[in-house]
Parts: structure tokens; sequence; C-alpha cells
């Protein structure tokens, strides 16, 4: 054996083209093997070479003294774009008949010489030829059609709609109790707003629906002024941050304009109609009230309609529980 050359770059491949085969047709033990007409087989985007080696260690007096290694054989795992039904019957020994292949369990595939040209980065090739190549069946998974967007569900609260909607149902179906009496819909999958429930066992019972809303979630808990209870707030935001992926705590947050008070400006019915009080001066023009409620994850101020107007009204304290 000569001595490798030096100086030769292990430059990586980045091409590959003109993949070819050739039926065996006669494997001589002492002669030459013969085959049938090279064919090009198309869209081939990747050849995998695999040497399976095997070695063995000769050991005497408690000690290696000699090592044999030897390649029986390589495998080839070949990624293609697309095979055509009458390459594929011809490299797995199928028939095809009438553009139909059957395969039964008693075909054996044929041997085959495999070519194919191989570009390396530094501009030179490699072409790789195995004698006697045998395929097997390629594993499938046919799946139904889907989509061919991508998507990701979104828990979020209605808005606006959350009146519209109700005024839609009360007029198809009626007014059902607990289920279209009220002008509004509660928001997504929160409690309903009227359910007297405390802050940990209601964000306890949301979180779960917000792990199936991994394109955006959020809940609430609804409660009065804790600026004197500090502890409290604590304790929610460590089961919020423990529990829980997206929530808040609701609070009040308005200004009388006409008088300067400075506390929660309360609704009142007028005539069938839902407005805006002032506890302290009776002013109910919207105009000159800074109301703030937490609307949708967001913080709203004035304006809201009278379903969410009905909604904000409802909504019951959370902070009630012994643990405040």
């Amino acid at each position: 054996m000569t001595a490798p050359q030096t100086g030769i770059t292990n430059s990586p491949f980045i091409g590959l083209k003109g993949f070819h085969v050739a039926k065996l047709i006669d494997d001589p033990k002492d002669g030459t093997p013969t085959y049938e007409d090279i064919i090009s087989i198309p869209h081939i985007r990747q050849v995998s070479i695999k040497p399976q080696n095997s070695s063995a260690t000769l050991y005497a007096d408690n000690q290696a003294v000699d090592t044999a290694s030897t390649t029986s054989e390589y495998e080839l795992t070949v990624d293609i774009a697309t095979l055509p039904l009458e390459y594929k019957a011809y490299l797995l020994g199928h028939e095809l008949k009438d553009g139909v292949m059957t395969a039964s369990k008693d075909d054996v595939s044929p041997y085959f010489a495999v070519m194919f040209e191989s570009t390396k980065k530094n501009g030179k090739k490699r072409f790789c030829k195995f004698l006697k190549v045998q395929f097997n069946e390629p594993d499938e998974n046919p799946q139904t059609k889907a989509e061919n967007i991508s998507y990701s569900l979104y828990g979020t609260p209605m808005e606006s709609v959350t009146y519209k909607f109700a005024q839609c149902l009360q007029r198809r179906f009626g007014v059902i109790p607990h289920v279209t009496d009220r002008n509004y819909i509660t928001n997504s999958y929160h409690v309903h707003v009227t359910e007297p429930i405390d802050a940990f066992k209601k964000l306890g019972f949301e979180a779960e629906f917000q792990a199936l809303s991994p394109g955006g979630a959020i809940s609430y808990v609804e409660v009065s002024n804790l600026q004197n209870n500090i502890p409290a707030v604590l304790a929610i935001m460590r089961y919020i941050y423990d529990h829980i992926m997206y929530a808040e705590l609701n609070t009040k947050s308005d200004y009388c304009q006409a008088c300067g008070y400075d506390g929660e400006i309360k609704i009142v019915e007028d005539d069938g109609k839902l407005v805006w009080e002032c506890p302290n001066c009776g002013n109910r023009d919207e105009r000159s009230m800074n109301i703030c409620r937490r609307v949708c994850g967001y913080l709203g101020v004035n304006g809201f309609n009278q379903g969410r107007t009905a909604e904000i009204s409802d909504r019951v304290l959370h902070d009630t529980g012994a643990c405040f």
C-alpha cells in the first residue's frame, strides 16, 4: 500500500446530482457481474453513507496485543423529494399494471449498482459507486388533509361584543333564566361575574383553561381598596405567579370633576338605563367624570355600553374570604 498523499483538504459536501441505478442481472462467483441499462432516479435530495464496522481484539498476558477492524457493508439512506410510482415498483420488485402498484409479501427487492456524483465546497467532485445494493420499503405516514395555516387558541374576552351577542341570543332564543337573561355574556372562560367565590379558588379554576389557550389568556379578581392590606395583595400576586399564566387585580380609581370626589363612582338605574353617578354630589355627566375600570385586560375610561356597564355593575368582590 502506498503512503497517502499530503496536502489534500477534506472539504465538506455541498451538492449531489446524477443518481443512477442499474439492475443486477447475474453475479457469478468467479466471473463479472452483468447489469441492465443504467437509469436515472429523479428528485434525490440527500444520500447518507454509514459504514457497518466490526472489530475484534486479541488478548495475551492480560493485555491487548492486536486489534482487527473491518467494514462488512455500507448502509445508504436516500432522502428523496418524491418518487414516481413506476420507479418505486422497479426498485422494490413490485408489480405495476395500468398505473396500479401491487405489493406482495413474496416480492423480493432486486440488487442494483448505485452511482452518484457529489460536489465539494472546494469545487472538486467525488464519484461514488456501490456494486450491490438492495432497497428496502420506505416508511410511510399518510395523514388527512389539514389546514395550511398555523394558529393558536386565544382565550380572549369579547369586549363590546359581549352586549351585541347577548342581544342577538335574546332575539333568537328568547330570555332563558341563567342563560340569556342578562344584557351581557361573561367573558371567555371566566367564572360568572355574579358567582360568590374567593380570589384563590377563582384563579385556580380558571388556570386550567389558560393552559388550553397558548395564544393568549387573562383572568382577574375583583377587589376592594387594599391600600391598607398589602399582605393580601402580595398573597394574591404570589398565587398568580405560582399557578396561572396571566392574571390581574381589579380595583376602582374614579374621580368626579364636579366636586373633587376621589373614590368609586356608582352605577344606578334611571328609567331602565344604567348611568354613572357620583355618590358625593349626584353628578351624572360622564363628560365631567374620570371612570376607570379593567376590561379585557386593560384599563378602559368612560364610554362603556349598556351591556358592559351591566357586567361591571354585577361584579362581586373576591377578597371577602377569611384569608383577607
